[in-house]
């Protein structure tokens, strides 16, 4: 006589036991600088997810809490987003605007903490060098 598992038994062999998933939030709260409400998309034991205009939300963020932070900005290709992103900006409106929320960024992010930033090579080239300016 064999054996036949179901995708529900398989889940439940012992083998599987390490794979459980963790319910428990991170709390937003010991992180932030006020009492600002702020509403995480996602949360895990190991962090938050936001959505949302990072120039509202990176002010309220405590300095050195933050692990990873990976920015995907619009690229200033005069792409449609909305009402709410001008993805057509001059030069120096683009990089004044990146250098900021960079600069609030860096300032979050704990020692030995990482930074990705997903841009055009035209934009990472200087903002790279800002980064490096910054320390």
């Amino acid at each position: 006589m064999g054996y036949f598992y179901s995708f529900g038994d398989a889940l439940a062999l012992p083998r599987q036991s390490a794979l459980k998933w963790d319910n428990r939030a991170f709390d937003i709260r010991s992180c932030l600088k006020d009492k600002t409400k702020l509403d995480p998309v996602y949360t895990s034991p190991l962090g938050a997810l936001f959505s949302a205009d990072c120039m509202a939300v990176l002010p309220h963020i405590k300095d050195a809490v933050v692990d990873t932070v990976f920015a995907d900005p619009p690229f200033n290709l005069g792409k449609e987003y909305g009402e709410n992103c001008n993805d057509q900006k001059s030069h120096d409106e683009y990089l004044k605007w990146c250098k900021a929320w960079i600069a609030d960024c860096v300032r979050t992010i704990k020692p030995g903490g990482a930074f990705f930033l997903y841009n055009l090579p035209k934009w990472n080239v200087l903002l790279g060098f800002y980064l490096t300016e910054l320390g």
